[in-house]
């Protein structure tokens, strides 16, 4: 398993995986319990851009094998 593969695991079992459909994490406590009740629009802003970015990127990363 690639390093971007358990990265994108790791986005989607902690911070993707929200008690709400279309919701998402944004902050943890020390004992990894969400420690905030709202979303903020801003850090979806970057997760889309940073997946966009991967999407943009992956013929390279496949070609590289750093994608399995």
């Amino acid at each position: 398993v690639s390093r971007v593969t358990e990265t994108l695991d790791g986005l989607f079992r902690h911070f993707l995986a929200a008690p709400r459909a279309g919701a998402w994490i944004d902050r943890f406590s020390a004992q990894l319990e969400p420690a905030v009740d709202m979303v903020p629009a801003s850090s979806f802003y970057h997760v889309f851009l940073a997946l966009s970015e991967l999407l943009r990127l992956e013929p390279k990363l496949r070609a590289a094998g750093a994608l399995s």
